[in-house]
C-alpha cells in the first residue's frame, strides 16, 4: 500500500493543474479567474478600487452571479480540519455532486442544486459533509465532523430582487488529548466542541442603478452560534445602502458623482447585550481615469467608555494606460465588537469560563492602504500593496494547561489544551502581492504573498506591572509571512491536474497561567501544506478524482498542541448535471 501511494504521489507531482469544475446553464453565472472585484448594481457606472486580501484559501475557484450569489465552496478546508471556519457565504456551481473517501476513513460528500422555478424565481440547495472516523496516532478522541445545509430563494420583481437564504452548520471537534503519566487533579471533562450555527438572511436590491434615481439595498441577517452545554450567541444585523448619482461636476460623458450612505445596526447578545450603530455617508467622484471618495464612518456603542466613534473614509484611485494600470490609496478607521461567531471562526477550542461581556470592541483607529495593480496583455494580473493599521483591543489566543479529562472506560488521565483570550494594542504593517497568470489555454498559475509585522503594547488603562513584558512580546499565532500558490493544467479533454501549496513563517505561542503571570513562550515551526489532485473525465460531466492532502505528512500546528492530520489520500467522483 505504501509503495502504491508513493507511486501515485510521484505521478501526480509530474503533472499539475485543476478543473474549474463549473459550467452553468444560468446566463447570470460566470467564472472569475482573477482578483478583479465584483461591482454591485449601484456601482456599475464606476470602477471599484479594491485592497489586497491576505486571507488565502486553497483552492479558491469561484462562480458569481451578476447580482446575488448562491453560495458554496467546491473544495474542503485545506489547511486543517480542526480550524472551525464559519463559511456561510460560499458559492454555488449550478448542479453538482461530489462524493469520496479518504485514507483516515474520511467520507466527503457535497451536493449543490440550482434551478429556475419560474421566469422570476430561482432555488438553490446544498448539503455538505466531511468527517474523520479514525483518531490521530498518539492522540485520544481526535476525530472531527463538519455538516452544512443551505437553501436559498431568489425572487425577481419589477422594482428589484429579493434573496432569502438559510444556512445551518453542525461541527464537532474533539480536543487533542495527550496521555499524562503523573497523577493529576481532574479539573474539567471538557473534551470536545459541538458547535451549532444557524444563519438566516433576507436581502433586497433595487432594479436599475443609482444614475439619476434613488437606489437602495437592504439586508436583514440573524446569526445564532452556540457551543453545546455552554454559551449561546444571538446576533442580529440590519444593513442598508442608499445612493443617488448624477453629472453635477465636469464633462457629462466622462464624469459621474454619487451621494450616498451606508447604515447598519447590530445587536449581539452573549451574556450581555452589545449594540453598535453605524452611519457612513460618502461622496464619490468618478471620471474616465480617476475615482475619489470622501466620507466618514460614525458609530455609537453601548457598554463602552468611548461611546461615540468618528473616523475618515477617504479613497482615491488613478487609472492610466487605458485602465491597464491602477494606483490607489485609502485612509479609514472603524469599530466593531467581538462575537462568539468571530472567535470560533478562528479557534474552536477556547475555554468557556471567561466573561463574555468583557469582549468589548476592537477599534481600528488608523487603516492606511496603498498599492498598484496592472494588467499585462490581458493574461497577467499583478497587484502589490501595503497596509498599516493601528488597532486598540486586538484579540490574541494564549494556551492554558489547566484542563484535564478522563474518557469513559479509560483509566488514563489526559491533558487537554484550551485557549484563553488576551487583548493588546497593536500596530500592524503588511505588504501583500498577488499574481494571476493565464499562461495559455491549458495552463494557469496564481500566487499570493504577505509579509506581516506586529508591535504590541498594553491596552489603554492597564498599569505597566512587572512580568507583563513577555505577554506583549509577540503577536501570538500570527505568521511573519504567508505564501500561497496554485497551478492547474488541462492535459487534454480527459485529464486535468492541479497543485496547491500554502506556507506560513514561524509563529509564537504563549502557554501558562495568565492570572499568576506564569507562562512560557514557544516557537511553532513554519507551516507547509502541499496538495495534489487529478481529474479524469469518464464521460461528459462525470469525473473520477484523486486528491492528496498534506503530501509531505507535515504535522504542523495551527495552534499549540493541535497538529494537522498529515497525509491523506482521497478518491471519489464528481458529477455535474
Amino acid at each position: 500500500m505504501r509503495l502504491e501511494m508513493r507511486y501515485l504521489a510521484m505521478v501526480l507531482l509530474l503533472a499539475v493543474s485543476v478543473d474549474a469544475y463549473s459550467q452553468s446553464h444560468n446566463e447570470q453565472v460566470t467564472v472569475e479567474g482573477t482578483y478583479r472585484p465584483q461591482i454591485r448594481k449601484s456601482e456599475r457606472i464606476v470602477k471599484e478600487s479594491s485592497s489586497p486580501n491576505i486571507n488565502f484559501n486553497i483552492p479558491d475557484y469561484k462562480a458569481n452571479t451578476s447580482d446575488f450569489d448562491f453560495n458554496y465552496e467546491m473544495e474542503l478546508e485545506s489547511v486543517s480540519p480542526n480550524s472551525y471556519v464559519d463559511d456561510q457565504k460560499t458559492l454555488i456551481y449550478d448542479n453538482f455532486l461530489k462524493a469520496g473517501i479518504g485514507t483516515m476513513l474520511s467520507p466527503v460528500f457535497m451536493y449543490n442544486h440550482y434551478s429556475d422555478i419560474t421566469r422570476s424565481s430561482s432555488l438553490g440547495l446544498g448539503v455538505r459533509h466531511n468527517s474523520t472516523w479514525l483518531n490521530m496516532k498518539d492522540y485520544s478522541s481526535s476525530s472531527y465532523m463538519n455538516n452544512a445545509f443551505n437553501i436559498a430563494l431568489l425572487n425577481k420583481f419589477k422594482v428589484g430582487q429579493l434573496k432569502t437564504d438559510v444556512d445551518y452548520r453542525y461541527d464537532m471537534y474533539h480536543l487533542r488529548a495527550v496521555d499524562i503519566n503523573d497523577p493529576l487533579i481532574f479539573v474539567n471533562n471538557d473534551n470536545g466542541r459541538n458547535i451549532h450555527s444557524l444563519n438566516a438572511s433576507s436581502a433586497f436590491a433595487a432594479s436599475g442603478s443609482s444614475y439619476k434615481s434613488l437606489y437602495e439595498e437592504i439586508k436583514l441577517d440573524y446569526q445564532y452560534t452556540g457551543i453545546c452545554g455552554s454559551v449561546n450567541e444571538h446576533l442580529i444585523q440590519l444593513k442598508s445602502n442608499l445612493c443617488y448619482s448624477d453629472n453635477w461636476i465636469g464633462n457629462k460623458d466622462n464624469n459621474v458623482q454619487t451621494l450616498g450612505a451606508d447604515v447598519s445596526l447590530a445587536f449581539n447578545r452573549l451574556g450581555t447585550m452589545l449594540t453598535l450603530i453605524k452611519l457612513s455617508p460618502y461622496f464619490d467622484m468618478n471620471g474616465a481615469f480617476y475615482r475619489i471618495r470622501l466620507g466618514a464612518n460614525m458609530d455609537v456603542k453601548t457598554n463602552d467608555s468611548d461611546s461615540f466613534g468618528l473616523h475618515p473614509d477617504i479613497k482615491a484611485a488613478l487609472f492610466v494606460l487605458n485602465n491597464k494600470l491602477e494606483f490607489y490609496a485609502s485612509l479609514s478607521g472603524d469599530n466593531r465588537f467581538y462575537s462568539l461567531k468571530d472567535i470560533l471562526a478562528d479557534n474552536p477550542f477556547i475555554i468557556t469560563n471567561f466573561k463574555f461581556g468583557d469582549f468589548g470592541y476592537e477599534k481600528t483607529r488608523v487603516d492606511l492602504r496603498a498599492g498598484i495593480k496592472v494588467n499585462i496583455l490581458n493574461d497577467v494580473d499583478v497587484h502589490a500593496g501595503m497596509r498599516y493599521r493601528k488597532i486598540n483591543n486586538d484579540m490574541f489566543f494564549v494556551a492554558t494547561d489547566d484542563f484535564y479529562a478522563k474518557y469513559e472506560g479509560d483509566e488514563k488521565t489526559y491533558r487537554l489544551m484550551a485557549f484563553d483570550i488576551m487583548y493588546a494594542n497593536c500596530n500592524e504593517f503588511d505588504f501583500m502581492a498577488n499574481l494571476r497568470w493565464k499562461i495559455n489555454g491549458k495552463w494557469s498559475f496564481s500566487a499570493d504573498f504577505a509579509y506581516n509585522t506586529y508591535a504590541l503594547s498594553m491596552p489603554d488603562g492597564m498599569n505597566n506591572d512587572s512580568g507583563l513584558d513577555t505577554l506583549y512580546s509577540h503577536a501570538w499565532y500570527k505568521p511573519g509571512f504567508e505564501l500561497c500558490f496554485k497551478t492547474d493544467y488541462k492535459m487534454n479533454e480527459k485529464w486535468r491536474f492541479d497543485l496547491s501549496a500554502l506556507m506560513w513563517g514561524k509563529r509564537y505561542s504563549l502557554e501558562g497561567n495568565l492570572d499568576a503571570m506564569e507562562y512560557v513562550v514557544s516557537e511553532l515551526e513554519p507551516l507547509f501544506d502541499l496538495q495534489l489532485g487529478a481529474n479524469y473525465e469518464v464521460k461528459d460531466n462525470f469525473t473520477v478524482f484523486a486528491e492528496i492532502h498534506n503530501v509531505l505528512n507535515d504535522k504542523y500546528q495551527i495552534y499549540y498542541s493541535y497538529p494537522s492530520y498529515g497525509f491523506q489520500l482521497y478518491l471519489g467522483i464528481k458529477y455535474r448535471f
